[in-house]
């Protein structure tokens, strides 16, 4: 049985430049005491940047001060802080 959690809306302007309601989620959220653990299931590439970087992900620019660039399982790249990156990722044995 999955949990769901509903949050304020907001109204936003989308590439497209249409407007869109969408749930704004506060940053100190936590999961709920019967949320489900999940784990990924195809191992990810990534590489460490030096500095800021920005990457043009399929939801718009994203910023990262200092971390990884990675990319999912259909290739596309997604920025890693570095303290997140060391949290969740350690290097696949061959």
């Amino acid at each position: 049985m999955s949990t769901h959690l509903r949050f304020p809306e907001d109204q936003f302007i989308g590439k497209d430049g249409k407007e869109f309601m969408a749930a704004v989620v506060p940053l100190n959220i936590r999961p709920p005491e019967d949320a489900p653990s999940y784990r990924k299931k195809v191992p990810i590439q990534a590489v460490r940047m030096d500095g800021p970087f920005q990457v043009e992900t399929s939801e718009g620019p994203l910023m990262c001060r200092d971390g990884w660039l990675c990319w999912d399982a259909r290739g596309y790249p997604y920025p890693v802080s570095a303290d997140e990156f060391e949290l969740i990722y350690e290097v696949e044995e061959a």
